[in-house]
C-alpha cells in the first residue's frame, strides 16, 4: 500500500477522478472541486491532494483546499490506508475532516490519537441525488436571478449559512455578484414576489450540484422549498447532466422532507468532524 501526494491538479485528478465516479453524487464535493481547480490553476496552487494506492488502485482519495478541513473519499478503506494518510498530516494542526461517514469518523479517530487531539462529529449531512424531479404543486415559477436581484441576494445567502451553520457569517457582495453572473442563482416567485433562492454551484462529469436552497422565515412553511427544488432539478436535467445532487443536514427534518418531496433520494451519509485541542 502507497501513499502518493501530488502537487498538479491534473495529475491528481487522473488517479482520483476514476475513483471517485464509481459514486459519482456521493463523492461530488470533491469533484467539484476538482473541476473548478482545473479551471483556475493559480486558486489550487496550495491545495494539498493525495491518494492510497493499493496494488495501484486507489482505495482513499484526500483533498485540503486550506484552511479548510481535509475532505476524504473511499469506503471500507483499509486501516492501513487511513493510518498512511494520518501520516501524512502527523504534527500538523488540521482544522477537521469530512467525508463518507464512515470514513471520516475512523480517520478521526486514527488522528486524534496519534496527535493527542479529542474530536466531535460537527455536522452530519445526507446526500441527495435527483434524476426524475417529483410532480409537486408549482405556486409560482423558478426564474434566473439577474442584476436587479442584487440588493437583496447576498443578505439570503448569509442569512442560509447562519442557519445551517448556527453561527454569524460574513455578507460577501461580491460572492453573491458572481454566482449571479454566473448563472448559478435562481429565485422561485410567487405573483412576482421572491420567496425562495435556489442555486447550482458544483459541476461533476454528469452531474451538477444544488446549494444553497434558502427560504426566508415569512415564506416558510408554505411549500416553496420542495417547489424549487424540483424546478432548480428540471433545469439541471434540461441542461443535459444525468442528476443533481445536494447536500442536506441531517438535523433539520424541514429541509430533508422537501428535498424528499421534490424527488432527491438518499444515497450517503456524510460526517464533518472537528479536532479539539486543549489550551
Amino acid at each position: 500500500m502507497q501513499l502518493i501526494t501530488y502537487a498538479d491538479i491534473h495529475a491528481f485528478s487522473e488517479t482520483a477522478e476514476p475513483f471517485l465516479a464509481r459514486h459519482e453524487a456521493e463523492n461530488n464535493l470533491m469533484l467539484g472541486l476538482l473541476d473548478a481547480g482545473r479551471e483556475d490553476p493559480a486558486a489550487s496552487a496550495d491545495w494539498e491532494m493525495a491518494a492510497v494506492l493499493d496494488g495501484g488502485t486507489p482505495v482513499l482519495a484526500a483533498l485540503r483546499t486550506p484552511p479548510y478541513n481535509l475532505i476524504v473519499a473511499g469506503k471500507e478503506v483499509p486501516d492501513a490506508a487511513l493510518a498512511l494518510l494520518c501520516g501524512r498530516y502527523g504534527g500538523f494542526p488540521l482544522p477537521g475532516v469530512i467525508g463518507p461517514a464512515e470514513t471520516a469518523k475512523r480517520f478521526a479517530d486514527v488522528y486524534s490519537r496519534a496527535e493527542k487531539v479529542s474530536w466531535k462529529v460537527t455536522m452530519a449531512e445526507t446526500v441527495y441525488r435527483l434524476e426524475k424531479a417529483a410532480d409537486v404543486p408549482q405556486p409560482g415559477k423558478l426564474r434566473p436571478a439577474d442584476e436587479k436581484d442584487l440588493y437583496f441576494i447576498a443578505y439570503w445567502l448569509r442569512a442560509f449559512r447562519e442557519d445551517c451553520f448556527h453561527a454569524p457569517a460574513a455578507l460577501d457582495f461580491e460572492e453573491a455578484e458572481g454566482r449571479v453572473k454566473d448563472g448559478q442563482v435562481y429565485l422561485y416567485e410567487v405573483e412576482g414576489v421572491p420567496v425562495c433562492l435556489a442555486a447550482s454551484s458544483r459541476r461533476m462529469p454528469h452531474g451538477r450540484s444544488v446549494g444553497p436552497v434558502y427560504t426566508p422565515p415569512i415564506y416558510r412553511r408554505k411549500g416553496y422549498a420542495t417547489a424549487a427544488a424540483a424546478a432548480l432539478g428540471r433545469v439541471i436535467l434540461g441542461q443535459g447532466y444525468r442528476y443533481a445532487a445536494l447536500f442536506a443536514d441531517a438535523a433539520n427534518p424541514a429541509s430533508n422532507r422537501a428535498y424528499r418531496k421534490a424527488g432527491f433520494v438518499p444515497v450517503d451519509e456524510v460526517a464533518e468532524a472537528g479536532f479539539i485541542r486543549e489550551g
